[in-house]
C-alpha cells in the first residue's frame, strides 16, 4: 500500500478555468487580469503592477470562486482507481488566506465529489514537505519549506504552463492516458515498502 497525498487547486479541482469565469464576470479582464493562457508562472501576480496585483486579489478574494470551483473528472476517476488498487488517498491544500471562505469551501469541494466521509481527510497547510507519505500529487513547480532538501515523498507533477520548465521523471500530462503509469509507480512504491517492512521484522526477531 502506497499513501498519496492529492493537491487541490489544479489537480483535483479546475482552479484556472474558475478563475478566469469570475475574472470575466466582474470586469478584472479588461482592467488587466491575465488568463489562463497567459498565466506561465506559478506566482503569475509576483511581477505585475500595483494596479493588476489589485485587480487579482479581487478575484481570489471573490466569495464565489472556491465555492464554484469544478472538479476534473479524469483525475477524480485517477483518485478512485488509486484507492481500488488498494492504495491510501489523502488531500493537502494550501489555503488562500485572503479569502475568507477559501477553508470551508475546500472542504466542501472534497464532500461534493467524493462523499461526506471523505471530508475528514483533508490537511490545509502552507508547507507540505512536512508531509509523510510516499507520493504526493501537485501542480506546484518547487516545494517549499522546512525539510525542502529532504522529502519523504515522490514529488508527481501534473503538467501545467507554469511547471513545464521543471525536469522530472514523475510528470502527469492526462491522468487518463498517464493513469497505467501512475498506477505502476505506486506498484513500485508498495513492493519497496513491503520489502522494508520484512527487513524491519527479521531485524526485530
Amino acid at each position: 500500500m502506497a499513501i498519496v497525498w492529492w493537491d487541490l487547486d489544479g489537480v483535483h479541482a479546475l482552479w484556472d478555468d474558475g478563475v478566469d469565469e469570475i475574472a470575466h464576470e466582474i470586469g478584472a479582464v479588461e482592467r488587466g487580469f491575465p488568463l489562463k493562457h497567459q498565466r506561465t508562472e506559478f506566482a503569475f501576480y509576483r511581477d505585475a503592477s500595483p494596479e493588476v496585483q489589485e485587480v487579482v486579489l479581487e478575484v481570489m478574494n471573490h466569495p464565489d470562486l472556491y465555492r464554484r470551483l469544478k472538479a476534473d473528472p479524469k483525475v477524480t476517476a485517477a483518485f478512485k482507481a488509486t484507492a481500488d488498487a488498494g492504495h491510501t488517498n489523502r488531500f493537502a491544500s494550501s489555503p488562500w488566506t485572503g479569502n475568507r471562505t477559501c477553508m470551508q469551501d475546500k472542504e466542501d469541494f472534497i464532500a461534493n465529489t467524493f462523499g461526506e466521509d471523505v471530508r475528514k481527510h483533508l490537511i490545509l497547510t502552507h508547507d507540505k514537505t512536512v508531509l509523510r507519505g510516499d507520493v504526493l500529487v501537485d501542480d506546484k513547480p518547487e516545494l517549499k519549506g522546512l525539510f525542502e532538501n529532504d522529502l519523504q515523498f515522490m514529488h508527481v507533477l501534473p503538467t501545467q504552463p507554469y511547471n513545464k520548465h521543471i525536469d522530472t521523471p514523475y510528470r502527469i500530462d492526462d491522468f487518463e492516458t498517464d493513469l497505467s503509469t501512475f498506477l505502476t509507480w505506486l506498484e513500485l512504491i508498495d513492493d519497496i515498502n513491503t520489502t522494508k517492512k520484512s527487513a524491519r521484522r527479521i531485524n526485530y526477531a
